[in-house]
């Protein structure tokens, strides 16, 4: 008999940003994937956050945004953002990637949250 395993939180945790509207970020591994393909940018690398251009905030965005609404365009989430509230916006971005991934640290071969 094989005994099953839980791993982690069954869906990604969203997070919610006033743009045009209240909207929903997700960062599972398919937004993850459409934010690296459009800036060809490993997020799961460390320093990915080092140097953020305006283009790879909006692709960042559009692809945590996809999940609620796959009719977005690049285009379209760009438009919410400009000079105003790209600062305040690009930092939720980063603290919504920062809870997606909660650190966690090992102890006797068990991987337990950091409380």
């Amino acid at each position: 008999m094989t005994e099953e395993k839980k791993v982690g939180r069954p869906t990604a945790p969203t997070f919610e940003v006033t743009l045009d509207k209240a909207r929903h970020l997700k960062f599972d591994f398919n937004a993850l994937a459409l934010a690296e393909k459009e800036t060809g940018k490993n997020l799961l690398q460390g320093g990915a956050w080092g140097n953020m251009s305006a283009g790879d905030i909006r692709a960042f965005l559009w692809a945590g945004l996809l999940w609620e609404d796959s009719d977005l365009t690049l285009e379209m989430v760009g438009s919410w953002l400009h000079p105003g509230n790209a600062g305040e916006v690009g930092q939720e971005l980063k603290n919504a990637f920062t809870k997606a991934f909660p650190k966690a640290e090992k102890d006797g071969g068990v991987v337990k949250k950091k409380p």
